[in-house]
């Protein structure tokens, strides 16, 4: 599939979820990448994975499911492997290994139906509409260089949206403060919003852009979040910030209109391994379709809601079940 027929690339881990009863295939993009392909929107996936038996079922795997795999490069580090503990209320937690194959994605060289021509040079107008990346990806030097080079050199008219996945020796907040500055589109849960307000706010004690605010709270009513929403948007830059509350819903700000909310829809949680992953899917779905944002988000809590009712990041779904 060539690029240009994308209207979103996501680009970071490609990983196995080694849970409980069996490993999974995933990574926070190439969740993404998957619901959006099997919801009909042309996606385009840019990661690595090793030269191992695990990276050749990887790729066979996404052969089976029609993802094109063009940008898929092969290395000589072990495909990306995670470890996941799952508690009472199937809440994961992770080890992730390190180094991976998709610590050493390198963009530099000609990737087929990627923006890079023959000779390398980089070619920023061929980047779709929506280009999707995590903050795990940036954990290595390697990945991290190729990615800003991408980032810093897009066009105005691809919008980035940044995945904030804060896992243990994955970021530090001044590369994760950095990436969210070059952002469009922010995705958080609650747990990662505290964190930047904190981290906002030791900025503010050097620096006039941000003012102090006090930590998120899960007891904050809707015109309280709406101004910690618009210190962080306006503070950042952003055009939009999508937040998920769990069990208590989702809500999208968007600069200069109302904030949007809407309810979690009731699941027989299996686990919630890449429920986030399936709103922001779903959310983008809605964009790249030109629904009115309150339809994406309640879409997109549907994809969350469904994805944590069943076992995998990714389970088997159609458009006609929503």
């Amino acid at each position: 599939m060539e690029l240009k027929a994308s209207q979103i690339m996501c680009i970071g881990e490609i990983v196995w979820d080694m849970l409980p009863d069996g490993r999974y295939l995933g990574g926070a993009p190439l969740n993404v990448a998957v619901n959006l392909h099997r919801l009909g929107v042309p996606v385009h996936m840019i990661s690595a994975v090793g030269t191992d038996g695990l990276g050749d079922e990887a790729v066979r795997l996404l052969g089976d499911m029609n993802i094109p795999i063009s940008g898929i490069q092969r290395n000589e580090l072990p495909t990306g492997v995670v470890e996941v503990s799952l508690d009472d209320n199937g809440l994961p937690d992770y080890e992730i290994k390190y180094p991976s194959a998709w610590d050493a994605i390198d963009l530099s060289s000609r990737v087929q139906g990627s923006p890079w021509q023959e000779q390398g040079s980089f070619n920023p107008k061929e980047l779709p509409k929506y280009l999707v990346v995590g903050t795990l990806v940036f954990r290595s030097e390697l990945s991290r260089s190729s990615l800003f080079n991408v980032i810093e050199h897009r066009d105005s008219s691809t919008s980035l949206v940044l995945d904030v996945n804060l896992r243990k020796d994955g970021y530090t907040p001044s590369l994760v403060s950095d990436l969210m500055y070059m952002a469009d589109v922010l995705k958080v849960n609650e747990e990662e919003l505290e964190l930047i307000l904190e981290w906002m706010g030791d900025e503010a004690s050097g620096s006039s852009v941000f003012e102090k605010m006090s930590p998120f709270q899960p007891s904050h009513n809707q015109s309280q979040l709406k101004s910690i929403l618009n210190h962080i948007g306006g503070g950042l830059g952003l055009k939009a910030i999508l937040l998920t509350l769990g069990a208590r819903g989702a809500v999208l700000w968007r600069t200069g209109t109302e904030l949007l909310t809407v309810k979690a829809i009731p699941v027989d949680v299996v686990d919630t391994v890449g429920a986030g992953d399936a709103f922001l899917a779903g959310v983008l779905y809605g964009w790249v379709n030109d629904w009115e944002d309150a339809e994406a988000l309640a879409f997109g809590s549907k994809m969350g809601a469904y994805v944590a009712g069943h076992r995998s990041a990714t389970p088997d779904l159609k458009l006609d079940l929503f």
